[in-house]
């Protein structure tokens, strides 16, 4: 390979990070480069650094502009005097890792793509976190369309930045001229759908090369809330023309702006600035649109989680080959870091309830349907598929007879499952079924098998998502999982939270003396307090699935405890399994 390559750089007053920048870029493996340093009228020692390293190094080409205008105007003067067959942007602010260009480039070459996406890393410096953001968990090929899906459909700020990509020049100079729009920070995005428009095939690699550095005195950050909302929306409007001009469906432009328009409207409440004119143009648009008639995305697969347990069964059966959005409620509330993760470092779609309405399905997913979206769905007349919430918690539901007589049936607790918009009901062992309650809509998929058949990619990715520390004790552990009062109670006796936790408290003694270690999971729909148990009771995290610590290998007990949780049954990390109405034999 001995293709040139030109880098633009453009500089303004970054004298405290530009040495590394350009050392950075200097030093990378491929040396067929050549580098346009723009001095954008720097008033700090910008300038000096620039003209010390262009001096001991003649591929440094150094302008120096007399008055500010910005960084498009900086990177638009570096295309005009660019000769390389391939072009980068690098902020002087970044830097790259040193083999960057060299395997870009071979990449490029390999899948004869028009331009190359790296994930890159994000280093926070009020806080010094180093955050990786990968945009796929392996490499992929996308089409024009799949990738003009990430820019307009996307939440996870894909394709939102010029910098850190490697592009054929062609791309900037075939058929009409691509320029950065002056003075907007929202300018990457216009120029980019402009050069996606004019590619067929786009590589995505999940090698870290860039290093981007966020800190508060760039001049993006110091930029009011008012100006980028302003700067999006004129950067939106010309991308809408552009996606128009080359066919792309008017269906996902009209989503997209909604879904960004209703973001950047309660950004400029967040900031008070409701009395900006930007404020006003926003509230205009959302008048017209709410009263515009548009198609609805269609969507092959869409799961409701309510609970992480649910987003754990429900990443474990993903196929990470089809398309596919999650619906996330109460899990965000319960841990919003999970959202980050599954967006920013997995890819996955994530959508609120609150959206369902924009789209078409062709499956919809659900855990039970007898709360929150089955009611929704039933009376839209929406069919869906239902997973069964828990090991064998079906079960619970179908003692009665359930479909037995189907006259009396009503849309409550005991008809889950019976909506004649169900189409299949995916249970983990059909034999835990009365046969009479049994209809040719169950599915039997064993939880056991779903979950050992994952491959280590999967596996770790779900340790990933869920965080969960190892465990290093040595000593002997007990595991208590505990069950609402709502359930079956532990003993007809208790009938208050405090009788609860006494109740757990002499279990916690009696294997204390012992010589065991206590770990407590509580359930996570058990609004108990157990923080008065003493004892030094190890609680392990409520909302995530113990099949999760399973996988870690780090946490086996010798003896878990538990009422009437099936899980506990299902657990290869609890040698000996003793339940609550049992627990006296054995004491």
């Amino acid at each position: 390979m001995d293709d040139l390559i030109s880098v633009i750089v453009p500089v303004y007053n970054v004298e405290r990070y530009l040495p590394q920048c350009l050392e950075s870029i200097l030093n990378q493996s491929y040396k067929q480069i050549e580098v346009l340093v723009i001095n954008d009228a720097s008033t700090d020692n910008s300038r000096q650094i620039c003209e010390k390293y262009a001096k001991t190094d003649s591929r440094i080409k150094l302008i120096h502009k007399t008055e500010n205008s910005g960084v498009s105007e900086a990177r638009n003067l570096g295309l005009e005097n660019c000769n390389g067959k391939y072009i980068t942007f690098i902020n002087s602010d970044d830097y790259v890792e040193p083999r960057f260009l060299e395997e870009a480039l071979a990449k490029m070459i390999e899948y004869d793509s028009d331009f190359l996406v790296s994930s890159y890393y994000r280093i926070i410096e009020e806080t010094g976190e180093f955050l990786l953001y990968p945009y796929f968990p392996e490499e992929k090929i996308l089409s024009q369309k799949e990738t003009l899906d990430k820019i307009y459909l996307s939440t996870d700020n894909t394709l939102q930045k010029i910098w850190g990509i490697l592009w054929k020049r062609s791309l900037f100079f075939d058929n009409f001229k691509v320029q950065f729009p002056s003075g907007r920070t929202g300018a990457d995005t216009t120029v980019i759908s402009q050069l996606v428009m004019k590619s067929q095939k786009i590589v995505f690699i999940n090698k870290p090369w860039y290093c981007y550095r966020e800190r508060a005195t760039s001049p993006t950050a110091l930029q009011s809330t008012s100006d980028k909302v302003e700067d999006w929306l004129d950067a939106f409007e010309k991308n809408i023309l552009n996606a128009y001009a080359s066919g792309y469906s008017s269906t996902y432009m009209n989503y997209s702006f909604v879904i960004q328009l209703n973001h950047h409207k309660k950004q400029l409440e967040h900031s008070g600035e409701t009395n900006s004119n930007i404020y006003h143009k926003l509230l205009k648009y959302q008048h017209l649109l709410s009263k515009k008639n548009t198609q609805k995305l269609p969507i092959k697969n869409l799961y409701f989680c309510h609970t992480l347990y649910h987003l754990f069964i429900t990443l474990c059966k993903l196929n990470p080959e089809e398309e596919y959005c999650i619906s996330l409620n109460e899990v965000l509330q319960l841990d919003p870091k999970v959202k980050e993760k599954l967006i920013k470092k997995y890819s996955i779609n994530v959508i609120e309830e609150k959206q369902v309405a924009l789209f078409n399905y062709d499956a919809i997913y659900i855990f039970n349907d007898w709360e929150s979206v089955g009611p929704v769905l039933r009376d839209k007349g929406i069919y869906y598929n239902l997973i069964e919430d828990g090991y064998d918690y079906f079960t619970y539901y179908t003692k009665e007879t359930l479909f037995s007589d189907p006259e009396n049936i009503q849309f409550d607790l005991a008809s889950w499952g019976y909506s004649k918009f169900c189409k299949t009901i995916e249970v983990n062992d059909i034999s835990k079924i009365k046969e009479d309650c049994r209809r040719e809509k169950f599915i039997e998929l064993p939880r056991k098998q779903l979950i050992g058949n994952i491959g280590k990619q999967k596996r770790e990715m779900l340790l990933d998502v869920f965080n969960i520390p190892q465990n290093t004790s040595k000593r002997r552990k007990l595991l208590i999982l505990t069950q609402p009062l709502c359930f079956d109670k532990v003993e007809d006796s208790i009938t208050t939270d405090k009788e609860q936790v006494d109740y757990y408290q002499n279990i916690v003694n009696q294997y204390r003396d012992e010589g065991f270690e206590i770990y407590l999971k509580i359930h996570p729909r058990d609004k108990v307090d157990y923080t008065a148990l003493t004892g030094q009771v190890i609680f392990l995290e409520k909302n995530v699935p113990m099949e999760i610590y399973e996988m870690l290998g780090s946490y086996h007990f010798e003896i878990g405890i538990t009422h009437s949780s099936t899980g506990l049954d299902y657990l290869s990390c609890v040698t000996e399994k003793i339940f609550l109405k049992n627990l006296r034999e054995h004491l």
